[in-house]
């Protein structure tokens, strides 16, 4: 097959990652690796100045921080709107195959770039809480509009507004099927889906029954198609739409709480308010922060706060945040975080202080089952098994090390680490200006670990890399030393 669907191993449960020999505990490093895609060079210097609190703030209070969006200007496929690209599509004028190419790229030079790290993570939590894959016609025509007034929109607002958006998405509608849901026919994908997946949690107190009555207050809930002129103007087409006709207007019994009849559209409304503030809802999305910012098994006690925060705050996501972010429990997780396959290569050339040039649409092959040419940093997502809008299951990319920390994965890191310090096609590195005056194989060990980690390595890594320096030619010491740090134990912690 010549498709790019790409899926991680099978998670499967198993111990908590111990914390990894000789990580480091520095406070303010390790906030730097859960806050932001991996530390670029002069963070830990930042962080260190205004203080570990102020950093939180800047970053949760993110406006004032310079964006990426100038770079992002090239991607005109990233801002046309919905209507643009479904009628460039109809008329053969268009690849579908070109829009998750800029989707891509745009994610990685934000990731890359943007000052605005916190907002970068969360973007990258909530899409795959949300999950949108692009490959489902015409989901992927939509998926720019929602990554842009859905997920960017609302990443550290009120999670209320941003189910709301989600529950309004014409991406979200036409991927679970809601949109060609009726009176006659109420489809059931998107009414489970915001439940088990987007808010109550699978063990969150619902029943098949409520999962029925969900969709029946969700019919009518569509996407303006351009069927649908002259009744609507061309400007509308691929947003949302209500269409009374076919909603479903008799009295509807869900968790308990009677919508009388003839509510219309607002009993799809009243779901949405009651799922965000139930208190299963409260609990659920803690949970999953903490697994995102703590651990894989985050204790129970920082998941309780982080609940409680929620229900006291209707659902603020910065406040959630901060109480995670300057918790012990989060100060005391240092190494029992793994990167995944994207933050470990945004973190790489972050680290290194990257330069990345892709033109989107040069490193796409038109006219195949192929959304992705061989650029050779997506074509190292694809290998890793990350490549994003990828994920075909409403679930999105898992985030515990049992699904990653696998032989292949290790391998393929390695794989990626010997590509970059050899010369990759569409990156720069000045590893003059990284290294300075370095005099001896000590100091250049040091520099390197430095540079990449944040800091020197623990003894036993050191002397191995000493030991290497020392036996290797000029030629290959100075990129044989960098690609062994970036597949050390040590590299791989968020």
């Amino acid at each position: 097959s010549n498709s790019v669907q790409t899926q991680a191993p099978a998670e499967t449960s198993g111990p908590k990652p111990a914390l990894l020999p000789g990580a480091d505990t520095d406070a303010n490093l390790h906030l730097l690796r859960r806050i932001a895609v991996g530390p670029k060079p002069g963070d830990l210097v930042r962080v260190r100045s205004i203080g570990h609190q102020a950093y939180i703030e800047e970053q949760l209070n993110y406006a004032a921080l310079p964006d990426a969006e100038d770079r992002l200007k090239s991607l005109t496929l990233l801002h046309a709107s919905p209507a643009d690209l479904i009628d460039r599509a109809q008329a053969k004028q268009l690849n579908p195959a070109l829009v998750l190419g800029e989707l891509v790229v745009a994610k990685l030079w934000r990731a890359l770039y943007s000052q605005q790290q916190l907002r970068e993570v969360m973007a990258d939590f909530w899409a795959d809480h949300f999950n949108l894959y692009v490959l489902k016609n015409p989901t992927g025509l939509l998926l720019p509009t929602d990554d842009r007034e859905v997920i960017h929109a609302h990443a550290l607002g009120k999670f209320r507004d941003l189910l709301t958006a989600s529950a309004h998405s014409p991406a979200m509608l036409t991927y679970l099927d809601n949109a060609t849901s009726t009176a006659q026919g109420p489809n059931e994908n998107y009414a489970r889906e915001v439940m088990e997946l987007h808010t109550l949690s699978v063990n969150g107190g619902y029943t098949q029954t409520d999962v029925h009555e969900v969709a029946r207050a969700l019919t009518g809930w569509s996407v303006a198609a351009p069927r649908d002129m002259p009744h609507i103007s061309a400007d509308q087409v691929g947003r949302f739409l209500y269409r009374p006709f076919i909603h479903d207007n008799g009295e509807k019994q869900i968790l308990g709480v009677t919508l009388p009849a003839g509510g219309s559209q607002s009993d799809g409304d009243k779901v949405i308010d009651l799922l965000a503030s139930h208190p299963s809802t409260a609990k659920f999305i803690a949970r999953k922060l903490c697994v995102r910012f703590v651990s894989d098994d985050p204790p129970q006690s920082i998941v309780d706060r982080a609940a409680a925060t929620f229900a006291q705050t209707d659902g603020d996501i910065q406040a959630i945040l901060r109480t995670i972010l300057t918790s012990d429990e989060f100060a005391a997780s240092a190494g029992q975080k793994f990167k995944r396959p994207f933050e470990f290569i945004i973190s790489t050339l972050r680290a290194l202080n990257a330069d990345v040039a892709i033109d989107a649409n040069a490193n796409l092959k038109p006219g195949t089952g192929d959304a992705l040419r061989l650029n050779p940093l997506f074509q190292h997502l694809v290998e890793l098994g990350q490549v994003p809008y990828l994920w075909p299951s409403p679930n999105g990319y898992p985030d515990t090390a049992a699904a990653w920390l696998n032989t292949g994965g290790m391998l393929g890191r390695w794989n990626f680490g010997l590509a970059l310090v050899g010369g990759m096609r569409s990156v720069a590195i000045n590893g003059k200006r990284l290294l300075g005056s370095v005099q001896t194989i000590g100091d250049t060990v040091d520099r390197i670990s430095t540079i990449l980690l944040g800091t020197t390595l623990p003894d036993q890594p050191h002397s191995i890399l000493i030991d290497y320096a020392q036996s290797a030619s000029d030629e290959v010491r100075l990129p044989g030393l960098a690609a062994l740090v970036i597949g050390s134990p040590q590299f791989q912690v968020r």
